[in-house]
């Protein structure tokens, strides 16, 4: 039924109703539009148009107002010819002219007084009977006995009551409560007079309301409400997930940093780690094994977890036995075993020698893959028909044959007779040598090679200037001194009583002086440089430690926008102090007090988990 108006007929009169003043209140509040007789003070429907067609839609759940005959439970459109009812009252809805047509009906209202029938009189007179004349001295006052109203008082008190509760049903607001995730475990409202739960929803009085809300798992939710003249409100609350706990755990138990988030954490075992809800990488290197790396879902609602991660050896073990055994094996220039031996070789490329006196020495080529085992074939070494010795000056030079290390002088190397051989010889400080050498059948040589010593010029200046420099244990002299040292590492040390002793290793190079400054630390100094500069509270906050010190507070009066108290000040910190990098939240702040409200009811960012914390006292901060 399409309508540009609507007129309302009714007992006072017919009056014309525009769309621009909808939504029309039906009930029998003094603000509705359309008034009927009945309990309360409230109104029970709100007529409005959809697409230019009305409808109805009731207000409440009392289930007083029928249309057709039904009770109005849910929005109904409206059509010609339909019947509204409330407590006898009707109201026809019909169509004239363009506009809808309400006709308000009384005639059965159970709330309209009807005028009493007339009696019925008979014709005849009614006849006085005559009595005896008696004087007003002869007539006793009698006494009258007042009549008794208790029970209608407390049936005037009962309606009272009644009426009161029904004016405060009617007029309070129907609010919804839902919670995300499902039903909380604690729901209260604190505020307010009256709070009545009816089914899934409260009767509230307008006002202002806080609401508490605790699900085990997820934080306790606390927020301030605002309840409006809207007769039907629903609120809704979105809890937020308790963070995660995971604890990493290796096998082989082996010193190996957890890296979670691209962030190194620490070493396994390590944990418990608290993690927020979602998806995380995790990853877990250790020495000698291969990378470990997965994504990991962390539920979050306070669950324990335990990440296991089976490391898998990046070495391989590799078999090697001799004839005859108790051969020396070398990788390059590293003695790594005796025949028969199990090595540990990472994966790669390898270069062994097994060497045996008296025998020509066996080299070879071998590559490993991660964790998996190799059994080399016997190696059968061929007696040597040469002896070789070799001396160094100085002595502990590094001997190789044709390239491959045999060892440190003095040695005596087995070689084949008539092959050409390469030996080489060096020293670290000193320079390297090749000699050539080439051996008949069962021969017994010896060389002695004369390694030059390879110097570089290195300087010390120390302070305090008393002060003494060891080289290798050695004290060289005090102060500033210039020291020519072998091209090998050496251990530099500068000492005096009462100061931290400077220890570092240095290696000169030919034709490049260094010059090296040491500052001598007190004990003092050594004491504030161990304390660390930034530290973690257990809320996971970092602290950053201020130094004491001096500085200007205030402003200049060239600055603009300068207040007149706003004057320069010279400031002397005595001690040193910790601060926070960053401004307490209101995540951690409500750790501490639950309750606390930031203003949300100013602005709902206030209130947002990772903005600072406002609205609290100098007290609240000195106990938080």
């Amino acid at each position: 039924m399409k309508f540009d108006s609507v007129i309302v007929r009714d007992a006072e009169g017919e009056r014309k109703l525009t769309p621009d003043q909808f939504p029309l209140k039906l009930g029998t509040g003094i603000d509705c539009e359309i008034r009927l007789p009945g309990p309360g003070n409230a109104a029970i429907a709100l007529l409005d148009d959809l697409d230019g067609e009305p409808f109805i839609q009731p207000v409440g759940s009392s289930g007083t107002l029928k249309i057709n005959g039904d009770v109005l439970s849910t929005a109904k459109r409206l059509s010609d010819g339909d019947e509204l009812e409330f407590f006898g009252t009707r109201v026809l809805v019909g169509s004239y002219e363009g506009a809808m047509l309400l006709a308000v009906r009384l005639e059965g209202s159970a709330y309209i007084t009807k005028p009493p029938e007339a009696a019925m009189l008979g014709e005849a007179d009614e006849s006085i009977a005559p009595t005896a004349f008696r004087r007003a001295s002869d007539i006793k006052a009698a006494e009258i006995a007042q009549p008794k109203y208790r029970w209608q008082s407390l049936v005037g008190a009962g309606i009272f009551v009644l009426v009161a509760l029904s004016w405060l049903l009617f007029s309070s607001k129907s609010v919804h409560f839902e919670t995300v995730p499902g039903e909380p475990d604690e729901f209260s409202i604190s505020g307010g007079w009256f709070k009545l739960p009816v089914g899934d929803r409260v009767l509230m009085r307008v006002g202002s309301y806080t609401v508490h809300v605790k699900k085990e798992g997820y934080y306790d939710f606390s927020q301030a409400l605002e309840i409006n003249e809207s007769p039907s409100q629903t609120v809704q609350f979105s809890l937020r997930k308790l963070p995660g706990k995971i604890t990493v755990v290796t096998d082989p138990v082996v010193d190996a940093v957890v890296t979670v988030d691209d962030s190194n954490v620490g070493q396994a075992p390590y944990g418990p780690l608290e993690l927020e809800p979602g998806t995380h990488s995790i990853s877990v290197a250790a020495e000698r094994f291969l990378p470990f790396s997965d994504r990991l879902l962390v539920p979050g609602l306070g669950q324990h977890q335990t990440l296991y991660v089976q490391l898998v050896p990046r070495w391989a073990n590799v078999d090697i036995s001799s004839e005859p055994s108790g051969a020396t094996v070398y990788r390059e220039q590293e003695k790594i075993g005796t025949t028969p031996a199990r090595l540990q070789l990472m994966e790669g490329k390898h270069t062994l020698s097994v060497v045996a006196d008296g025998f020509a020495p066996w080299d070879g080529n071998i590559e490993t893959a991660p964790n998996e085992h190799q059994v080399l074939p016997l190696i059968k070494l061929q007696p040597a028909d040469a002896q070789l010795q070799v001396n160094s000056i100085p002595r502990g030079a590094n001997v190789t044959v044709n390239g491959r290390y045999r060892g440190q002088s003095p040695i005596k190397l087995a070689l084949s007779p008539d092959i050409d051989y390469q030996i080489g010889l060096s020293k670290a400080g000193y320079g390297s040598t090749v000699r050539r050498v080439r051996l008949q059948a069962a021969a017994s040589e010896s060389i002695t090679v004369d390694l030059a010593a390879r110097v570089g010029k290195v300087t010390v200046n120390a302070l305090p200037k008393d002060a003494t420099v060891y080289v290798d244990g050695s004290a060289r002299g005090a102060g500033s001194i210039t020291m020519n040292l072998s091209s090998a590492p050496h251990r530099l040390e500068v000492k005096r009583d009462g100061y931290q002793t400077f220890s570092r290793v240095v290696t000169p190079r030919p034709g490049y002086p260094q010059t090296i400054q040491v500052r001598l630390l007190t004990q003092q100094e050594v004491l504030a440089r161990s304390t660390s500069n930034n530290v973690k509270t257990s809320a996971g906050q970092t602290l950053r430690r201020v130094e004491p010190g001096g500085f200007v507070m205030g402003t200049s009066r060239r600055e603009q926008g300068r207040r007149a108290n706003e004057v320069l000040v010279p400031v002397t910190l005595s001690k040193p102090f910790f601060i926070g990098t960053k401004e307490v939240t209101n995540r951690q702040y409500q750790r501490f007090r639950k309750n606390h409200l930031s203003g949300d009811n100013v602005h709902a960012a206030l209130a947002g988990d990772l903005n600072p914390v406002v609205n609290i006292s100098w007290e609240d901060a000195a106990e938080y």
